[in-house]
């Protein structure tokens, strides 16, 4: 007698079989969250860049006006500062008009800004040193980077220049 065939045996499932599931779940945890952040930037974003922005606009034109106004007049400002923190040190601003002359009879004021978390402005009016020079004593509480803003004016004429300044530290600081 012949052998008879064996009935195939129920195959047993592999114990790895619940990766692949795993890697779907996961993809499907993940969109579930990207789709809660974006749920959130749409629902808390207003749509607005800028609030009011005639307004800017309006100041952009004075500003643009102004620096018309200034390049027309042709005068030229130079400022020298040096020295460290927490002393007073020696600022000269030098004031010419177009044809070179010293500009005699404006008043300079020094607007003196360190833009940090605690911003520091320390304004200062120079006084007229002859031919055309202005100076004065200033005293900057910290050393780095400060802006000083130097604005001349002159009966109805007004020129104003920016300049950036290094300062190094003083000795308590």
């Amino acid at each position: 007698m012949t052998d008879a065939p064996k009935p195939p045996e129920p195959k047993k499932r592999d114990k790895d079989a619940w990766i692949p599931w795993a890697f779907v779940g996961f993809f499907v945890l993940l969109t579930g969250l990207l789709a809660h952040f974006v749920y959130l930037s749409v629902s808390t974003f207003p749509g607005l860049v800028t609030e009011g922005p005639y307004q800017p606009g309006i100041t952009s034109e004075a500003a643009s006006a102004a620096a018309q106004a200034q390049a027309a007049l042709g005068w030229s400002l130079a400022v020298a500062y040096e020295g460290d923190a927490q002393e007073a040190n020696p600022i000269l601003v030098t004031l010419r008009d177009k044809e070179d002359g010293a500009i005699t009879t404006a008043t300079v004021h020094v607007l003196a800004e360190r833009s940090t978390r605690n911003a520091q402005a320390i304004p200062l009016v120079l006084s007229h040193k002859g031919e055309g020079r202005y100076g004065g004593d200033l005293t900057l509480p910290l050393g780095g980077r400060w802006t000083l803003k130097v604005t001349a004016v002159d009966g109805d004429k007004t020129f104003q220049k920016v300049v950036p300044v290094e300062l190094a530290p003083g000795a308590r600081s």
